[in-house]
């Protein structure tokens, strides 16, 4: 009877010690299948928005920038045709910061994701150029028979542009790797700007007389049709955007961005304007 009660109690401290590791390894099993918190990709998913500062080159064709102006002067003239193509201005680069912020939207399928966004940058971005341009050229449009009329005329011209305000509205899609996120956009752009320009168009008119004799010819007859200044502003003109770039999380709902976009501008009152922009910005997603 003593070893079969020494047997049972045995048997019994083996169980107790299996019950004891099940539970211990149900603990573990638990910890080794629990799963973390969301990672950062998978939060790229809705509203954002952030603050931003920015860099930009502007080129500004000026060549045109007061060719309006210029047809209006030589309205009603036999010359219009001949005068307000010239390029009387040159092109030029100039360089401005600017700040701002944006606002946008992310859907995410998996690592894609397709967004839209508003963003908007406060710039100092000016600039102006004076010069003139003088050419002589046959018209016989008004010209009498027999008659040659000679045109020498010379455009005085002047204008400059200041952005202000540059505002783009995008979609955009991304492949996200993890916490790192690049991506592409395109979408329409707005500006406003702050214009002055002037124009005056002056010369002369030599007549060539080959009725008789010896073609001979006036001393010239002068001829100026005027000038016109024109300001505005805040004018609104209408182009388009295109970009790259990449954005970083730091933590769940912070990250870092940078960014490189370009924006046409077709005509602010006749200069086409380009922007090469690069952007560093740090924005919160909700």
């Amino acid at each position: 009877m003593r070893w079969l009660v020494c047997g049972l109690a045995a048997l019994g401290l083996v169980e107790s010690a299996a019950a004891a590791d099940y539970f211990d390894d149900s603990y573990l099993r638990g910890a080794e299948v629990y799963q973390p918190g969301t990672p950062f990709y998978q939060r790229w998913a809705g509203v954002y928005a952030g603050g931003q500062l920015s860099y930009s080159i502007g080129t500004f064709e000026l060549g045109q920038g007061t060719e309006s102006l210029v047809s209006y002067i030589l309205r009603n003239t036999a010359i219009q045709g001949d005068v307000i193509g010239w390029t009387a201005l040159p092109q030029s680069d100039t360089t401005g910061v600017g700040f701002g912020g944006f606002i946008g939207y992310n859907a995410q399928w998996d690592n894609a994701l397709l967004g839209v966004e508003f963003n908007y940058s406060h710039l100092r971005l000016r600039d102006d150029a004076s010069d003139s341009l003088s050419r002589s050229f046959i018209n016989n449009a008004q010209a009498p028979p027999n008659h040659t009329f000679t045109y020498d005329i010379t455009v005085a011209a002047a204008a400059t542009v200041a952005l202000t305000d540059l505002a783009t509205f995008r979609a955009r899609a991304g492949w996200i790797y993890d916490n790192l996120m690049p991506y592409g956009f395109f979408g329409l752009a707005v500006a406003r700007a702050n214009v002055m320009r002037s124009a005056s168009v002056s010369g002369t008119l030599h007549d060539l007389d080959n009725i008789a004799g010896p073609p001979t010819t006036d001393s010239g007859l002068v001829f100026t049709p005027g000038s016109i200044t024109q300001g505005q502003s805040g004018v609104f003109a209408f182009g388009y955007a295109l970009g790259t770039g990449v954005e970083y999380a730091l933590m769940q709902s912070l990250f870092l961005r940078g960014e490189w976009e370009w924006v046409a501008f077709p005509s602010i009152k006749d200069t086409k304007v380009h922007l090469n922009t690069v952007r560093t910005a740090i924005g919160f997603k909700f």
